[in-house]
């Protein structure tokens, strides 16, 4: 274990996330930064002090959070600890490792392990920090254990073990022409006076040969390349993507879908990365021991020449590519910004010309473009120079090599066709370094993209319980909820339903948040949601919604024909027809295969809400909770549907959330929520 453990975020609202993950590694707890994050309730605003301190709490660390000045921080703070800085307007959470006479050692999520200056570090504090006072015992579950980057690695290399020893042996033959091809116009020009024009023939044929075997090597070599980049794309975004189906749906409830599509399209950079890494390690590598010791063997000190002056080379780009890194970094956190910018943007399109902000709404998209752009900009621009010092001190090279070489030749120690031989084999060097430093680089890179695959990868839950016999009763025992760690929304709220309930509230009273609870959208900050005197969180989420539909006022349909959103995997078209014509849309039973877009159309508002009841029904649930599921439907029909539904009142439990006061106060009781409590 690293003295000072660092991680780097994977985005720009995650650093006091990883901060923790730092101080749990630093006190030998290995925790997912996923649970991390569940813990510290982590939000696209980021986390609050004191969501730091109550997510330490909960893995048995006495944290106490502060706000003193820069003095007293060095005098008396426990160290590690997590202080908050503000650079260039940002907030921002690092941890502060250890304080030296000359500098202070700061394990920032963003930029890794850094020494500031007393000075530094003085400037951006802004006077709030967490420490840990006393560590508590925790008791870690094995498979909580993190599989690290290296152990990811190890991991991938094993299960694709066939494709590396097929590259491995197409790189050794590949290189071998290349070494021997090397020799050609070495002996050619040693030996053009000695032998006759039939024997250069002969001589060339050999060696268009080898060539010939090189280029088809290195088709083979590029369809097996195409063949492992198919199976990666699968293994990391296809599948991938199709796990996401089993991840609750808290983790959809805190990133925005901008972030989400990110981090799906950065998805494949990780299979490029292996690709990448198999062409540098298992053919560039190769190819340049190759080249050294066939450059050493033939001339000691040429060979060392070279390989002093790709060091020099090497540190030259190394050092410029650190800039470049950062600027990649950027970049993946304004690409967020901006698709979720695009998305906001064609979602309001009709907004924007309705209440006449066009003008906003080019500013908005200027600025993300901007912000990308402006990232993109500066990452070319400095790439551009570095490829200005990197060819030039490959021509540097190269030069440097032939004066090498023509000194030697002076000295009567190599003839002609050795300089021709050592030029070419050192022009051989040049595009594999490069590839490896890349690689170097790249690897910090997706790093972070590993960070994300793993948070959209689901975790081996333990086996929950079935909800057993019929829902006879759902008891909120005491609960409170935030989102994040604000003003709670909810507060030691208590409610039982045992039979149909009207929950009533003004606007933003959490009736919506309370149901959503139920369907297990996030979890609660204190209390229990029982169902059948057992506790929501130890219920498989399947069992929960084989017995309750929960349906809100904004439908969302397949992209696939009307039958099929209707009926879904029920087979009882009687039944399909029969509802449709008890709320007076036989209309539709002659246009069952008519395709349906995904936010409805061509239905009208109230079609698709009555078409989604329609759909629950069919399903037969035990609770059927309308979150203004009605909110578009006339008077008339709601009637029929709420007549129809309390007809089977001792089948159905109905929580409905309705403004038509009058027309539902006829079906059910009222309970009305206010100041985050229950009053009926």
């Amino acid at each position: 274990m690293y003295k000072y453990p660092i991680y780097k975020q994977d985005n720009n609202y995650s650093c006091g996330a990883y901060c923790i993950k730092m101080i749990l590694k630093y006190h030998h707890l290995d925790i997912k930064i996923k649970e991390i994050k569940e813990r510290c309730r982590l939000t696209s605003e980021g986390i609050s002090v004191y969501g730091l301190v109550r997510c330490l709490q909960s893995y048995h660390f006495d944290v106490k959070a502060y706000q003193c000045d820069f003095n007293i921080l060095l005098d008396e703070a426990r160290l590690p600890c997590i202080i908050h800085v503000v650079r260039d307007n940002m907030t921002h959470f690092v941890v502060l490792y250890q304080i030296t006479k000359k500098y202070l050692i700061i394990g920032d999520p963003a930029k890794g392990l850094t020494k500031l200056s007393y000075e530094e570090v003085e400037s951006v504090f802004s006077g709030v920090c967490v420490c840990i006072n006393h560590v508590g015992r925790y008791m870690v579950k094995k498979e909580q254990k993190e599989i690290s980057f290296r152990e990811f690695i190890i991991q991938h290399l094993k299960s694709n073990y066939r494709y590396i020893v097929k590259l491995l042996s197409k790189a050794l033959f590949i290189s071998m022409c290349s070494i021997i091809s090397s020799f050609y116009f070495q002996i050619l020009i040693n030996t053009i006076d000695e032998v006759n024009y039939y024997f250069i023939i002969c001589f060339n044929a050999v060696f268009i040969f080898i060539a010939g075997i090189r280029v088809l090597l290195n088709y083979q070599r590029k369809n097996l390349e195409i063949e492992i980049q198919k199976k990666l794309n699968y293994e990391y975004v296809n599948k991938t993507v199709l796990h996401m189906l089993y991840l609750p749906f808290k983790y959809f409830n805190c990133n925005q879908e901008g972030v989400l599509l990110t981090k799906v399209q950065n998805l494949y950079s990780l299979s490029d990365f292996f690709i990448h890494f198999y062409l540098v390690i298992f053919m560039d590598v190769i190819l340049m021991l190759g080249i050294i010791m066939a450059l050493l063997i033939f001339s000691f000190q040429i060979g060392l020449s070279v390989i002093v002056i790709l060091g020099i080379i090497a540190l030259v780009v190394l050092n410029g590519m650190k800039k470049l890194n950062e600027l990649n970094k950027k970049i993946i956190g304004s690409q967020e910004e901006m698709n979720q910018g695009y998305l906001e943007y064609l979602k309001n399109f009709y907004n924007s010309h309705q209440f006449f902000l066009k003008q906003f709404t080019k500013e908005k998209m200027n600025f993300l473009f901007d912000e990308y752009n402006l990232n993109v900009y500066w990452r070319d621009k400095n790439l551009n120079s570095l490829n200005v010092v990197s060819e030039m001190l490959i021509q540097g090279l190269s030069f440097l090599v032939v004066l090498v070489a023509c000194y030697f030749y002076k000295q009567g120690k190599i003839n002609v066709g050795d300089i021709v031989f050592f030029y070419m084999l050192t022009t051989y060097l040049i595009e594999p370094l490069f590839n490896f430093i890349a690689l170097v680089f790249e690897k910090d890179e997706v790093k972070i993209l590993y960070e994300r695959y793993k948070e959209v990868i689901p975790d081996k839950s333990e086996r929950k319980l079935k909800i057993k016999g019929r829902i006879r009763e759902i008891k909120f025992d005491h609960i409170t909820y935030s989102y994040g760690y604000k003003e709670p929304i909810i507060e030691h709220l208590d409610l039982v339903i045992n039979s149909s309930l009207w929950l009533k509230g003004d606007t933003g009273a959490g009736k919506s948040t309370l149901l959503k609870l139920l369907m297990k959208h996030d979890d609660l900050i204190k209390g229990n949601i029982l169902i059948n005197g057992v506790s929501l969180t130890r219920i498989d989420s399947s069992s929960l919604y084989r017995k309750i539909i929960y349906i809100d006022k904004e439908p969302i349909f397949y992209q696939e024909s009307l039958k099929f959103n209707l009926l879904l995997k029920n087979n009882n078209q009687r039944l399909l027809e029969k509802l449709l014509r008890e709320f007076e849309l036989e209309n539709f039973i002659d246009k069952l295969e008519m395709m349906i877009e995904i936010d409805g159309k061509p239905l009208s508002s109230g079609q698709r809400q009555i078409m989604m009841i329609i759909r629950a029904l069919l399903l037969k649930p035990e609770v059927l909770i309308l979150d203004e599921a009605l909110s578009n439907v006339d008077d008339h029909k709601m009637y029929k549907i709420l007549n129809y539904i309390n007809n089977y009142r001792k089948e159905i439990i109905v929580v409905i959330v309705a403004h038509q006061t009058k027309l539902v106060n006829q079906f059910y009781d009222c309970a009305i929520i206010k100041d985050g409590k229950i009053y009926k």
